[in-house]
């Protein structure tokens, strides 16, 4: 019956393995895995729509992910500084990458969008390990940007 797994729900687990995620699963929070360094395998259910920022940074252990075709939202930082040298997606096409930029001088927030077509697993991988949330200020002004991608 667990449809998300909430935020930080086995953040810092250093000495988690492997986990298999129920069937039925909507959504993996944010900093799910976090730090889960010993993690080496997980398999994403097809019923998962969205992963949210940082899910599996600093998963050293994870070599590989699988995106299945159900998802259609992947936010900011997923596999950032994770062992992550492969990521296979099902949904091959139709991604649109955006960037969204938070203004705390006010609460706006704008996105650019530019469409993006996954062919190269390696490629896809190395987007999405580099693709991080920045902060940038001006006086007293700060922004906040990261690269988020959807499914059309």
């Amino acid at each position: 019956s667990l449809t998300r797994l909430s935020v930080h729900a086995f953040s810092g687990c250093t000495s988690l393995k492997n986990v298999q995620l129920p069937s039925g699963l909507i959504e993996i929070g944010g900093s799910a895995f976090w730090g889960c360094s010993a993690l080496t395998a997980v398999e994403i259910p097809n019923t998962v729509t969205t992963i949210e920022e940082e899910a599996f940074e600093g998963c050293t252990g994870l070599q590989e992910l699988t995106i299945p075709a159900s998802v259609t939202d992947i936010q900011r930082g997923v596999i950032r500084d994770s062992g992550i040298t492969k990521v296979y997606f099902e949904r091959t096409v139709g991604w649109e990458r955006y960037l969204r930029i938070n203004h705390t001088g006010g609460g706006n927030t704008f996105d650019y969008y530019d469409s993006v077509t996954v062919t190269n697993p390696v490629k896809a991988a190395t987007l999405l390990k580099q693709e991080s949330y920045k902060q940038v200020s001006s006086g007293n002004v700060f922004a906040y940007l990261g690269y988020y991608w959807r499914a059309k």
